[in-house]
């Protein structure tokens, strides 16, 4: 018999006829890391080493494909995505370089990066992608920049394609809390590109939009407070206004049957 969060043993006692139910924790499967396309299913958390993927990855809708076929056309995305469906927890990194991939949502259900001997992610040599989607991850920790982006085609996007930006400011607000700091930082991405008077400029500008962006919702929330309490004391004043109006036609109508 099995359930969800539980793995049961049911017994039979000759004697008395009675089951003992022993409950036993389940145990979340643990998997090296490694090429994706090569990971064993139901694996919840991947360890030891980094989460790769690297190459041709295509959208392949076909039911079947032929060994020498997928050499020619590239790895099919969506066996990757059913092997990975499950993974949850990631302590040694991930690494993406090299694919043609536009948007990269293979670990959207990832909650937490680690990787205490380097980055947390790593982007490199990707040439088209512009989209980088991890909506349920919590935790994004590397050794001293969480995220690096090597000659990749993304930091290119994220200068005109608000998606893009937004993406970027996701990441950086998830390591800023994973890190407990209040501020943007520039320690949460290193950027290489193939000209390093570039470097500089790109990451001043995104880490200062960061912080632009951070005092933006701050005023916003300030008056948004602000104005739910002059409410608030319109209200009250409104509510006591209309309670001394009563009281004042209650005396006058005493008056009125006195006389």
């Amino acid at each position: 018999m099995k359930r969800d969060d539980n793995v049961v043993i049911m017994l039979s006692s000759t004697t008395r006829n009675k089951r003992l139910e022993i409950r036993m924790p389940s145990v979340e499967k643990r998997c090296i890391g490694g090429d994706a396309s090569g990971i064993e299913e139901e694996c919840v958390v991947i360890e030891k080493t980094k989460l790769s993927f690297h190459g041709e990855l295509e959208d392949c809708k076909c039911a079947l494909l032929a060994i020498n076929r997928i050499s020619e056309i590239g790895i099919p995305v969506d066996s990757i995505r059913q092997k990975l469906q499950n993974v949850r927890h990631i302590e040694s990194g991930v690494e993406v370089v090299g694919t043609n991939l536009a948007v990269f949502d293979l670990l959207d259900h990832v909650e937490e990066i680690r990787n205490p001997d380097g980055y947390a992610l790593e982007f490199r040599n990707n040439k088209n992608l512009n989209r980088i989607r991890m909506n349920e991850l919590r935790v994004l920790d590397g050794k001293q920049e969480d995220v690096l982006f090597e000659n990749d085609h993304f930091i290119e996007e994220i200068h005109g394609n608000s998606d893009s930006f937004s993406d970027f400011l996701h990441l950086e607000s998830i390591a800023r809390a994973s890190h407990k700091n209040e501020e943007c930082s520039p320690e949460f991405v290193k950027i290489i590109t193939s000209e390093a008077s570039e470097y500089g400029w790109d990451l001043y500008a995104l880490i200062v939009s960061c912080a632009v962006l951070a005092v933006i919702v701050t005023v916003q929330t300030f008056y948004l407070l602000k104005g739910k309490g002059k409410n608030r004391k319109n209200k009250m004043r409104s509510k006591g206004r209309k309670k001394h109006k009563k009281a004042r036609g209650n005396s006058e109508r005493s008056e009125k049957d006195e006389e």
